[in-house]
């Protein structure tokens, strides 16, 4: 395996692992390869050494999964990079836009610099990097043990390219510390007494979501269709917020307002009624949606 690592310090507190590898996640999300293992082994031997004596057990990695080329990726990449409690930032890209991702740290001016220094990218392997069919490729990775075994920290925030870190949001990471998973509640979409969390902006533990992966294995739920979100929401080891506190992590698809400006958003010019106010209350999401609507994707 042909891989770079390197760190960077992108403020004062941040460090980004640089990770370039050739290695591939399973094409089912229940499964698992040896040689995948290996090299996951090895990577994180090897980045282990590049980030310090940072603790996997108490640092947060922020983590892009995006196999699709979108320009408006740089967005949310950048939001992330300015925000306390985030140790590691990490940009996972499929095969079919590897070209495009590495271009697109190079054209913008403060992802270039990290690029130079040795940026993140952990390729995996990916069918599709069109608008069409690319959430199956972002499904997979994360109900694949291979994945999370890949990164490097055990608290992950999982974010999409549709979504924002508000700067000057007064919402502190280390709020959420004792719920293995959290994200902006989706409205109507909860079943059994839990709350529907949708894992576009997510906040997770990676040994809660091995252990509900290997739940999902033995109820046949995987190869369901079911989305990955939808099968961590309804986890049943996994302990759930109070609706007040999911409120104040993250406001899904402009469902509704929060009485403060949240962490982040997902899709703020979504399906839900109060884009606007979102998009308003949120610093950062009106950048986004101008983004994202010269893109259409």
């Amino acid at each position: 395996m042909d891989a770079r690592f390197a760190t960077w310090l992108l403020t004062t507190c941040h460090v980004v692992i640089v990770l370039v590898a050739e290695s591939a996640f399973p094409r089912q999300a229940g499964e698992d390869m040896e040689a995948m293992i290996q090299a996951v082994s090895l990577i994180q031997q090897r980045s282990t050494l590049r980030i310090g004596n940072r603790d996997p057990t108490t640092c947060t990695e922020a983590v892009m999964v995006e196999p699709r080329a979108t320009h408006y990726t740089t967005v949310a990449l950048n939001s992330a990079s300015g925000t306390p409690g985030i140790d590691v930032i990490t940009f996972v890209h499929g095969q079919d836009n590897a070209k495009f991702a590495k271009q697109l740290v190079k054209d913008n001016a403060n992802l270039e610099k990290a690029y130079n220094q040795g940026w993140i990218m952990a390729k995996y392997s990916s069918n599709s990097s069109s608008c069409f069919g690319w959430h199956h490729e972002y499904t997979r990775p994360l109900l694949s043990p291979g994945f999370w075994n890949l990164l490097h920290c055990d608290r992950v925030l999982i974010f999409q390219s549709d979504t924002v870190f508000c700067r000057g949001s007064s919402v502190k990471i280390g709020e959420f510390a004792a719920f293995p998973y959290i994200g902006g509640v989706t409205p109507n979409m909860g079943q059994y007494g839990r709350m529907h969390m949708n894992g576009g902006f997510s906040l997770r533990s990676r040994p809660a979501m091995l252990q509900c992966i290997e739940h999902a294995r033995q109820e046949g739920l995987q190869n369901t269709g079911m989305g990955e979100d939808e099968i961590y929401s309804q986890c049943p080891h996994l302990k759930q917020p109070p609706l007040e506190l999911a409120d104040r992590f993250a406001i899904d698809n402009a469902a509704k307002i929060t009485p403060s400006v949240p962490l982040g958003v997902h899709k703020p010019w979504g399906a839900g009624p109060f884009s606007a106010q979102v998009t308003e209350m949120c610093d950062g999401a009106q950048t986004l949606y101008d983004a994202y609507k010269a893109e259409g994707c």
